[in-house]
């Protein structure tokens, strides 16, 4: 009977250029007593949580343009999802008289929107979409509301976009409607950047947002035109690669 011969093996050695391959893989990290520290797509170092979770290598996002703000990826794409928006009543004191608006068929505030970004630089911040003949309005001059003064239809425009308010970086949204006269603003609302437990900005985690608008008819907060939508809120998360 054979006898079964255990023969040494050398150990496996890891040359320092392998391991520096390995490391430089997206999501490869090395794990330590409070989390992990790996590469991220482009090659440079991305704090994972305990859970070995980091923004770029487990949200897939689409990546677009680097927005300066940003500390993680900075999304080519972003979804909004309007929920809970009414629009004002017919006859809507507005500033330039008194407004009934109508959503077209097939279009309503209260759905889920894609703004692509803007560009590069300043604009890689910026996220807009325009959906033209989105509603149809009358404007009256009379409180009867009962003397055209103009009608027609119009584009609704939202805009999301990153910007400093009090050294505090924030994302700011702007939804209105372009094309009625002396009316603006259906939803804006304000909410700062999140920052991790790290200090990193991350633009491919958004805070939710809530209508700041509550009255019909009234200025709006931003000063342009009256608004003429109020309640309701929105979520935004970005557009998966």
């Amino acid at each position: 009977m054979s006898a079964n011969i255990w023969t040494p093996q050398a150990p496996a050695i890891i040359t320092p250029w392998k391991w520096l391959a390995n490391f430089a893989t997206a999501g490869k990290g090395v794990v330590t007593d409070t989390g992990k520290r790996g590469v991220g797509s482009g090659g440079k170092a991305k704090a994972f949580d305990s859970a070995g979770e980091c923004a770029e290598c487990c949200r897939g996002c689409a990546v677009g343009n680097s927005c300066s703000l940003c500390t993680d990826v900075t999304p080519s794409s972003v979804n909004v999802l309007v929920s809970g928006l009414t629009i004002c009543p017919p006859c809507t004191t507005v500033s330039l008289g008194y407004a009934t608006i109508t959503e077209n068929v097939g279009f309503s505030v209260n759905d889920i929107f894609t703004l692509p970004q803007r560009g590069s630089g300043l604009l890689a911040c910026q996220y807009l979409l325009k959906v033209p003949n989105a509603v149809s309005f009358t404007v009256y001059s009379d409180a009867a509301c009962t003397t055209v003064s103009s009608s027609g239809n119009s584009a609704l425009q939202i805009l999301f976009r990153s910007t400093s308010l009090s050294q505090v970086d924030h994302w700011e949204l702007n939804v209105q409607f372009t094309d009625i006269p002396g009316a603006s603003y259906l939803m804006y609302d304000v909410q700062p950047i999140i920052v991790d437990g790290m200090g990193n900005k991350l633009c491919s985690t958004f805070p939710v947002l809530s209508n700041q608008l509550t009255t019909c008819g009234n200025v709006d907060i931003v000063g342009f035109g009256a608004s003429i939508g109020t309640g309701g809120g929105a979520t935004v998360s970005c557009v998966k690669a």
